[in-house]
C-alpha cells in the first residue's frame, strides 16, 4: 500500500500540533509497513528526507508563504484567503507528482495554504482521498470559527462566501476523520463531506515519553499554550487567586502577541503567578503538579492533555469542544467557562486536598493514543476504502 500524505507545512516547518500530528502518524505508519511520502509546500521545490520519509516540497504558489506567520496588511490577507480557496497554482505540480509516484491514497490533512484542489486532482486521477479535520479551515479562514473570545454557533456572511466551493470540493472526499467526534460533527452539520463513504474519530497520536513525576512535590499548578484571549488565561488567573491559593504558584508558559503578553504580566505577574516563557513541556510538567486548560473557544482536540496525562499529571479543563472528550474518570475534570467561581472552588477544592486523583489511571489512557494504534486505525480505514478490509488492527 502507497499513501500519500498531503498538507501545508511539515517538519521541520511547524506552526502547532497539526504538523507533529501529522509528522507522528507518517512514520508510524511506515513502521507499519505502508510505503509513504509527503506533498508540503515551501519556499522553492525541493525533495529532502525526514525521519526517512521523502518529502516533496512545491514552491508557494499564493502571495507569501504561511510560514512563518506574521501580521499583514489587510487587504493582502483577503486577497491571499480568496486565492486559497481553491489555488489553481498548485494544479499541475500536484497532478504531475501524484501521476509519477501513483499513490493508492493521498490523505489530506492541514489545507489552509493549499487549498482543496488536491482533492480534485485525485479525484481526476481515481484516487481515493481520506482528509483528517484538525481545523475549522474549511468552515472559516481563520480557521478558528472565532468572534471575540466565543466560538461562532453560525458561519457569518464572509466565512459562508470563503466556505461555498469548498463545501463542493469535499464532496469528492472518499472517508473523513475527525481528531474529535466535535469536528466531525461540527462540518457535517454544515453539510460537508456528504458523499464521503466513511466517517470516523481518530484522535492524534502522542509520542512516547519518559514519565516525570517530580512535579508531584511541587505546590505548583500551571498552564501551557499559546497566550491569547480565546485561551482562557485571564480566566485561570483571576479564579486562581479567587481560590486562595494557599501556598501554591502559578506557573504560566508560552507566548503570543507582544502587547496582549505584555498586558497580561501587567495585569497578573508577581506574587505567586509567575509567567516562565517558552518552556519544553516535559520540563514544564515536571514542575507542576496539576495543568489547567481553561480555553474559552471550541478546541478541535487538546494535545497539551494527553502530553500531560503521559507525564502522569492531572488536568482540569475547559467543557468546550473536544477538550470534552479527553476527559478521563481518575485524573482530570472539566468546568464551565461561563463561571470563574467554579474553576475557583475547583481549584480550592485541589488546594485543600479535597480533589484527588488515582495515579493508577495515567498509562492506561495514554494507551489510547499511542502512535501503533493511531496508525493501525488509519490503516483500517485504508484497507476498507480499498476494499481490503482486516488490514491493521483497530
Amino acid at each position: 500500500m502507497k499513501v500519500a500524505i498531503v498538507c501545508t507545512l511539515y517538519p521541520p516547518y511547524v506552526l502547532g500540533g497539526a504538523e507533529k500530528s501529522t509528522a507522528l502518524l507518517a512514520k508510524a505508519i511506515k513502521g507499519r509497513g505502508v510505503e509513504v511520502f509527503v506533498v508540503t509546500t515551501g519556499q522553492r521545490d525541493s525533495v529532502d528526507i525526514v525521519d526517512g520519509i521523502t518529502v516533496y516540497r512545491l514552491k508557494n504558489r499564493n502571495i507569501y508563504w504561511r510560514y512563518p506567520q506574521r501580521d499583514k496588511p489587510l487587504a493582502k490577507k483577503m486577497l491571499w484567503h480568496a486565492i486559497d480557496i481553491y489555488n489553481v497554482g498548485y494544479k499541475s505540480a500536484l497532478r504531475d507528482l501524484l501521476s509519477a509516484q501513483k499513490p493508492d491514497i493521498v490523505h489530506t490533512g492541514n489545507l489552509c495554504g493549499l487549498s482543496s484542489v488536491v482533492w480534485g486532482v485525485a479525484n481526476g486521477l481515481g484516487i481515493p482521498v481520506v482528509h483528517t479535520l484538525r481545523d475549522y479551515y474549511l468552515l472559516c479562514p481563520q480557521q478558528s470559527m472565532l468572534h471575540g473570545v466565543r466560538s461562532c454557533e453560525r458561519q457569518c456572511v464572509v466565512c459562508r462566501g470563503y466556505s461555498v466551493l469548498k463545501k463542493f470540493m469535499s464532496r469528492k472526499v472518499d472517508a473523513v476523520v475527525g481528531i474529535s467526534r466535535f469536528i466531525l460533527d461540527r462540518h457535517h452539520g454544515f453539510g460537508y463531506f456528504s458523499n464521503a463513504k466513511f466517517a470516523c474519530v481518530i484522535p492524534n497520536s502522542v509520542e512516547r515519553g519518559e514519565v516525570c513525576d517530580a512535579g508531584k512535590t511541587k505546590r505548583a499548578i500551571g498552564y501551557i499554550g499559546r497566550l491569547s484571549p480565546e485561551k482562557g488565561v485571564e480566566l485561570l488567573a483571576d479564579a486562581f487567586k479567587q481560590s486562595g491559593g494557599h501556598d501554591y504558584e502559578l506557573l504560566i508558559a508560552g507566548t503570543g502577541n507582544e502587547r496582549y503578553v505584555s498586558y497580561l504580566k501587567h495585569k497578573y505577574e508577581g506574587g505567586r503567578i509567575r509567567f516562565c516563557g517558552v518552556c519544553n513541556p516535559a520540563d514544564f510538567f515536571s514542575m507542576i503538579s496539576l495543568l489547567v486548560v481553561p480555553s474559552l473557544w471550541d478546541e478541535p482536540f487538546g494535545r497539551v492533555v494527553i502530553e500531560a496525562y503521559r507525564s502522569h499529571v492531572p488536568v482540569f479543563m475547559a467543557d468546550n469542544g473536544g477538550l470534552s472528550e479527553l476527559a478521563e474518570e481518575g485524573i482530570s475534570r472539566l468546568f464551565d467557562t461561563d463561571s470563574t467561581e467554579m474553576l475557583a472552588s475547583l481549584l480550592a477544592g485541589y488546594f485543600g486536598g479535597e480533589v484527588v486523583f488515582d495515579d493508577s489511571r495515567f498509562d492506561v489512557v495514554v494507551r489510547k493514543y499511542s502512535e501503533s494504534k493511531v496508525a493501525d486505525a488509519y490503516i483500517e480505514l485504508y484497507g476498507k476504502l480499498l476494499g481490503k478490509p482486516g488490514v491493521g488492527s483497530i
